[in-house]
């Protein structure tokens, strides 16, 4: 119950943290559910090792479609996962990323200049984190669908950010029903108010619709759907599961990473000398913004520091990658746990973790470049993207 009570309440890693903080690398948090914060349990609970049973996913914290088989990659079996990392790797790769530049580097173009016009209509008040979620879902429609979803221009909401929360606390509330007793084998949409639940398949039905379409076109070039259509074609993919994938990317490319900048920019505001030394950077590196582009940012040192303190502090995904044991038990953390037990590790509780990062609710991306004064810090620990064969396929794109 006290699972469920936190997690319905929205301050789970909160409370999993001060556990911790209390009680050490190891606590309990449901009566089947171990969690750890130890560099050494992230390599035991996720990697894959030689001659030893994988630790699972466990399909009650993942499912989404009550009892039907259809995964996105992220909750996928095991085989169906090897499939799409393979289908799906050569869009994520540093070559591909240079072919989306141009798309990438002109969005951002635009992005900037509704900032500017937005700013001189508003008195200088701009609301960062909603421009930062269209600018997102606008990038990502290039990279999935190779289309933009056109309302950069417009400031509108699109559907697909307007029905996202709906969306999203659809899949909230039917991992919290999966992990109650016998209501696992009930359809949550009995529990749901109609609002949510009509907002979950208008939601569907839109991907389902934009699918179709790229169907009809006979879509190809450089864009996930193109891959997505193939493993159609070919019969390792159902349409069911391209739209949930479908749905996946939009979502897991475009609300983290303006998560991510907003957290970023509001420690930066927060912090105003590291401010000032992030700008020192950028404007003595650069002369003229037509010299930024993805291979030029890489000289911005105490940039990619900024980055890694953000995600240490704030990770966009703050739930806990949560797998089963082996039925006949597995060694974590120099211990041995019972068959069939929950075990992860949370990201927002590992990286602010006294024990494995000094002054860890600080923000100093000075540990990143090599100060003395943090070369103890367990970096091991730092896991904004998960750890072993699932971790995020798109994590590239952000770093």
């Amino acid at each position: 119950m006290w699972w469920l009570f936190h997690s319905a309440r929205g301050d789970l890693i909160h409370e999993i943290k001060a556990l911790h903080d209390q009680y050490g690398d190891i606590v309990r948090i449901a009566p089947d559910q171990l969690s750890y914060v130890s560099p050494d349990a992230i390599k035991d609970i996720y990697e894959r090792r030689a001659g030893q049973p994988e630790n699972v996913k466990d399909p009650k914290m993942s499912s989404v479609r009550g009892s039907q088989d259809v995964r996105a990659i992220n909750s996928a079996t095991a085989t169906k996962h090897a499939y799409l990392r393979k289908l799906l790797s050569p869009i994520f790769s540093i070559g591909a990323i240079k072919n989306f530049e141009p798309i990438l580097l002109a969005e951002a173009d635009r992005f900037i200049r509704n900032l500017e016009d937005t700013c001189a209509v508003d008195n200088g008040c701009i609301d960062l984190s909603f421009w930062f979620n269209m600018a997102t879902f606008s990038q990502m429609g290039r990279v999935v669908f190779d289309e933009s979803f056109e309302f950069m221009d417009t400031a509108a909401l699109h559907w697909w950010i307007d029905s996202l929360p709906r969306f999203v606390k659809v899949l909230s509330m039917t991992r919290l029903l999966n992990n109650i007793p016998l209501l696992h084998y009930i359809s949550p949409e009995i529990f749901m108010p109609a609002s949510l639940k009509n907002g979950f398949q208008f939601h569907i039905q839109r991907t389902k619709t934009m699918v179709q379409k790229q169907k009809s076109v006979l879509v190809v070039g450089n864009s996930l759907m193109s891959l997505f259509l193939r493993g159609l074609d070919e019969k390792k993919l159902t349409e069911p599961e391209v739209i949930i994938n479908a749905e996946f990317f939009v979502i897991a490319g475009s609300e983290t990473t303006a998560t991510h900048l907003s957290g970023t920019l509001y420690l930066l505001l927060a912090n105003p000398a590291t401010w000032q030394k992030l700008r020192d950077e950028v404007r003595s590196v650069f002369d003229s913004t037509d010299e930024i582009n993805l291979t030029s940012v890489s000289k911005l040192k105490y940039m990619l520091a900024v980055q890694n303190e953000s995600l240490r502090i704030y990770p966009p995904a703050t739930d806990s990658p949560v797998r089963l044991t082996p039925p006949k038990g597995a060694m974590i953390n120099g211990l041995f746990v019972p068959g069939n037990m929950k075990v992860g590790v949370n990201p927002y509780a590992a990286q602010r973790c006294s024990r494995n990062f000094s002054d860890t609710d600080c923000f100093i991306p000075e540990r990143w470049t090599g100060e003395a004064k943090y070369s103890l810090d367990r970096r091991e620990a730092f896991v904004p993207f998960s750890y072993g064969p699932r971790n995020c396929i798109g994590r590239k794109y952000v770093t």
